[in-house]
């Protein structure tokens, strides 16, 4: 029997098939070391400076967090970390970096292993070799140091924090000459302030953020006006306004126009953290500045905000000239382009949110016009947004203003069109009976559709639309569908299907109204996959199998199900039984089949298979052999 290669052309993972790399791994070469003496692996990293290749250090330093669990906690600290020390100096930043990536993780396993002890050498070695790594000369180190500070500072108590942690950061600013670290001091600020806490924020780091505004370098002041998100959140909206308003205030009217698009971009933010009168009063004046700044490039920036920022309001609160500005957006594409179209086009729904439904005749035109843009990524974003427009606006207006707007992108391109798949049942649901009837079609035509992607999005809403139908809807249209997808040429499409049917076949004794008719007929057809020729069929059977042994009555599980599944297990082709293995034993794991006999039995014999991955996925144990056997991934 040939296997079938199709499954293999898609980027969804497929069937349950151990995946080897034929890529050679590196391996030093032996001049690097004395071949004729076996080192351990703590010798090996102490004579790491004799090899004189970067490539053989990194090789050897790659395992330092597993060589200290290896050793344990007083070698570690007796002999490797002495080593931490000429590691920072090494003259190839590979090696540097190799080692600072793995700290955070050495620091778990000191705890871990000696909570006192460890936490000393955590303050006493880790942290000053990630203090010095920070000001490193390469950004690739400063980066890692500074990614492992914020993970090394989640493990400080916070009576050391300021000390040990927020020190670096004050000690980033001590040079003028160095631009680079005062922007990664404003960035790690804001990165740490959840774990420095409200105490050291609302003095030292309003203090540090002051330094870093009056900055002569206005990389450093766009980076304050980048970072302010997580502190905002810590010293919440009254300290916010008293400290961080004042500052952000005055970026927005910087020299450089890089700073105030900074602020542009971080409005919301802000505006996340103030009250309502704050924001109608002094934001509102902000963003009348941003928007009409000399700047090109501020005023785009504040126009792509702009909806953002009225998703922040309350409702009837909203400034008129805030909601004029954004309906001019929308049609002004001479003055703010398509990438602002499309910014108008992503917050739709947060305006029509914040405006409310009552309000839809002021936004009907606009969204009329949004939708017939001929920029693709609008109408995409709007085909996406489709059924959350429609749940802010109920059934009546939806039926008397939408219905259009999707049957357009129904026809649309394919990247349009996939909006309105993607989210099809809950767009239909908001239907009455009657129209959503009309629409029957449209679920057998995707599901035959050419794009697989397609099919793969509609099995996965099978369950949802079998809900919004009548008994008579699904036996003619849906359950149709289900016996051609689950057959589907396209592993990721039958995928889909796995964890479905099931709960259609638990909806017959519910409301699909206990018919036995249409339920025996899927379940024959399901049953007949056990038995199908094409060997990826018998392979769908096993999965359904798994999909579906929890969502069954036993009765109906065993006899429709498990009987066949056991059969399976003699089956001819390795990929069926290496599947069949998977299964049983994901039921013997359950607890209702636990102490099956007939499933016992099977997984022993399944451990004593030629077939290397039925072995292992039976629960077995490998023996190599002499002979070469071929593996489940091998024809049969």
């Amino acid at each position: 029997e040939k296997k079938d290669i199709s499954d293999q052309m898609w980027t969804f993972p497929t069937e349950d098939v151990d995946e080897t790399d034929d890529h050679p791994i590196y391996q030093p070469e032996e001049a690097s070391l004395d071949s004729d003496v076996e080192l351990g692996p703590l010798e090996r990293i102490e004579g790491y400076w004799s090899l004189t290749t970067p490539l053989d250090r990194c090789y050897f330093m790659r395992d330092f967090l597993d060589i200290a669990k290896s050793v344990g906690y007083e070698t570690t600290v007796n002999s490797l970390f002495p080593i931490l020390q000429d590691i920072q100096y090494d003259n190839d930043a590979g090696v540097r970096n190799i080692v600072l990536s793995q700290l955070p993780d050495v620091s778990d396993f000191l705890l871990e292993t000696e909570e006192d002890g460890g936490y000393l050498h955590i303050v006493s070695t880790i942290i000053p070799h990630i203090r010095a790594s920070i000001k490193d000369i390469s950004a690739e180190i400063r980066q890692s140091a500074m990614d492992a500070l914020i993970d090394v500072a989640k493990l400080i108590k916070n009576e050391d924090l300021n000390e040990h942690i927020f020190s670096i950061l004050y000690d980033l600013t001590s040079d003028e000459k160095h631009e680079e670290h005062h922007v990664e001091s404003a960035t790690l600020l804001n990165e740490l302030a959840p774990i420095l806490g409200y105490d050291i924020c609302s003095t030292s780091g309003i203090e540090l953020y002051i330094k870093l505004e009056k900055s002569s370098h206005f990389r450093v002041r766009k980076a304050v006006a980048s970072n302010i998100e997580n502190i905002c959140s810590v010293l919440g909206p009254d300290k916010t306004k008293e400290t961080i308003l004042p500052l952000f205030t005055g970026l927005c009217e910087d020299s450089i126009w890089g700073v105030r698009k900074a602020c542009a971009e971080s409005l919301v933010v802000i505006s996340t953290y103030m009250d309502s009168e704050t924001r109608n009063s002094r934001l509102v004046t902000i963003f009348k500045g941003l928007i009409q700044d000399k700047s090109r490039w501020v005023r785009s920036a504040a126009f792509q905000a702009l909806g953002h920022f009225i998703s922040t309001f309350e409702g009837d609160n909203l400034d008129s000239f805030l909601f004029e500005s954004y309906l001019d957006m929308a049609v002004e594409t001479k003055e703010f382009g398509n990438d602002n179209v499309y910014s108008c086009a992503y917050n739709f729904p947060a305006v029509l949110h914040t405006i409310g439904a009552e309000r839809w005749d002021e936004l009907s035109e606009v969204y009329s016009t949004l939708v017939s843009n001929e920029a693709v990524k609008v109408r995409r974003s709007l085909s996406f947004s489709l059924h959350v427009i429609a749940d802010i606006l109920g059934q009546e207006v939806v039926e008397e203003s939408l219905i259009s707007t999707f049957d357009i992108f129904l026809k649309d391109l394919s990247e349009v069109r996939i909006g309105v798949i993607t989210n099809l049942a809950q767009f239909l649901k908001i239907l009455c009976p009657e129209t959503r009837s009309k629409y029957l079609n449209i679920i057998k035509d995707i599901a035959e559709s050419e794009d697989w992607r397609f099919r793969r999005l509609i099995t996965l809403q099978l369950h949802e639309l079998s809900k919004l139908y009548e008994p008579e809807f699904v036996f003619s249209t849906i359950i149709p569908s289900i016996f051609c997808l689950i057959r589907d040429d396209v592993a990721a499409v039958r995928a889909g299907l796995y964890n479905t049917i099931g709960l259609i076949l638990a909806d017959f004794d519910t409301t699909l109204g206990g018919t036995t008719e249409g339920k025996q007929e899927l379940l024959d057809n399901i049953k007949s996959m056990a038995f199908d020729k094409p060997y990826k069929h018998r392979i769908t059977f096993t999965k359904l199998c798994i999909g579906t042994y929890d969502q069954l009555s036993t009765n109906l599980y065993e006899t429709e199900f498990l009987l066949p599944l056991l059969k399976l297990a003699s089956d001819k082709v390795p990929n069926v039984r290496a599947c069949v293995a998977k299964a049983l034993a994901t039921l013997n794991n359950a607890e209702y089949y636990a102490d099956d006999e007939r499933i016992t039995e099977k997984l022993e014999e399944l451990q004593k298979d030629s077939d290397r991955d039925v072995v292992l996925l039976s629960g077995g144990t490998w023996v190599k052999t002499p002979k070469e056997v071929p593996t489940a991934c091998d024809e049969e």
